[in-house]
This record gives structure tokens, C-alpha cells and sequence, in this order.
């Protein structure tokens, strides 16, 4: 009966998975040609001097830390999809699509 009550508590502790705590999340959005945003851990500490990168067109368009309040931001030079991620270490990584659409018409579109 305790091997049993035993093998039952393993199996449920492995399925709860990783801790929320610190989970952390990725927002941003584009005001013009401006792409600003934050990067916060699931109890709403902002995540403070971590890495985030850009990608759009296939190739980097912005490497930089986060300030002391978790904020970024970087001018957007082409019109396509940025993939924004972010690397607060420790396994602790989130990624956000910023969508060609909410950039001005006026930027150039990817080289094809």
C-alpha cells in the first residue's frame, strides 16, 4: 500500500510540470517604425538586463539588453514579421511576433 501511495505522489509531482513562478513572458508592439516592449516573470517582475534579440527577413535586425525596467526598444527598418525573443538564462526564454501589418507601409518589404 505505501509503494502504491508512493508511485502515486511521484507520478503526480511529474506531471505538474515546471514551476510557474518563474515563467517568463514577452510583449511588444510598434508605435510607427518603433518597436518597444518588456519582458516580465509570471508574478510581474519585470526581467531586468537580459538578453533580446530580433530576427526579420532572415537575418538579425536588433541585439540589446533589457533596461532596468525590462523595457527594449529598437526602429524597425524592414516591413515583415519580427520574431522577438528573449534569454533571461537559467532555461528562461520567450518569444514574441511582432506582425509586418502593425508597421508603416512606408518600410521596405524583405529582399526576396
Amino acid at each position: 500500500m505505501i509503494r502504491l501511495l508512493s508511485l502515486a505522489l511521484v507520478v503526480w509531482l511529474a506531471a505538474l510540470g515546471p514551476a510557474e513562478a518563474h515563467k517568463v513572458r514577452l510583449f511588444a508592439a510598434a508605435e510607427g517604425a518603433v518597436v518597444s516592449g518588456y519582458g516580465y516573470f509570471s508574478g510581474g517582475d519585470r526581467a531586468q538586463g537580459v538578453v533580446v534579440t530580433a530576427e526579420a527577413g532572415g537575418a538579425m535586425v536588433y541585439s540589446g539588453v533589457s533596461g532596468d525596467d525590462g523595457t527594449f526598444s529598437f526602429t524597425a527598418t524592414l516591413r515583415a514579421d519580427h520574431l522577438i525573443k528573449l534569454d533571461a538564462g537559467d532555461g528562461h526564454a520567450a518569444s514574441f511576433t511582432l506582425r509586418a501589418a502593425e508597421l508603416p507601409e512606408s518600410l521596405p518589404g524583405p529582399a526576396t
